[in-house]
């Protein structure tokens, strides 16, 4: 297995691309591209950081969508918080989890900038079904925007069983190898930092 490595260059990222397919029989998506139809919501957390009901409601219409075409949607979950963060609002993991458990037909990414965090707020901690090898429809995820931060979180994140583990190399701040370590993500999505003071 050759060394597969995330840089700067068009020309480079359409190679690793191939490259990282070739390997895990998986895509390697960058901000702009999707294979599947995905949703963007944020039901864990509003815009504000508020509880925000209607998101939540909006997911179970999804769902019903998703199940009446016998297909499965992607639900990129709580983009602008951290389900695993300790500070999040007193129910709101619970809830969150049980609505995971009353959607299959939705496919839940779950990032995560704390995944020491995760073990221990994981849906067996509550009266739900236990986690086991991980739910199916539950992809877990960790933000690495160098490779100081992906060899602290990856190895964190691997050792936790999952149907999924994707790392989200955004914002790209330096540059990522993903060798030297026992596995590969299964999924990576990669961007840029945008606006005035992206670096």
């Amino acid at each position: 297995m050759g060394q597969v490595a995330v840089g700067a260059s068009t020309r480079r990222n359409e190679e690793l691309r191939a490259a990282f397919k070739k390997l895990l029989g998986t895509y390697l998506i960058g901000t702009a591209v999707f294979v599947a139809t995905w949703f963007v919501i944020n039901p864990f957390f509003g815009a504000s950081g508020a509880w925000d009901a209607a998101n939540w409601r909006k997911t179970l219409a999804w769902h019903r969508k998703a199940a009446e075409a016998g297909r499965h949607h992607r639900d990129f979950c709580a983009y602008l918080a951290d389900v695993f963060d300790s500070q999040a609002p007193c129910g709101a993991r619970y809830r969150l989890w049980k609505l995971i458990d009353q959607t299959p037909n939705l496919d839940w990414l779950l990032l995560a900038k704390r995944p020491a965090n995760i073990v221990r707020m994981l849906p067996s901690a509550f009266d739900l079904p236990e986690w086991g090898d991980g739910w199916p429809n539950v992809w877990l995820g960790v933000s690495a925007e160098d490779q100081e931060n992906y060899n602290h979180r990856w190895p964190i994140l691997d050792s936790i069983p999952a149907a999924v583990k994707f790392v989200s190399y955004e914002q790209a701040l330096g540059p990522l190898t993903l060798m030297g370590h026992d596995t590969v993500p299964g999924w990576l999505i990669w961007g840029g930092e945008r606006g005035p003071g992206a670096r």
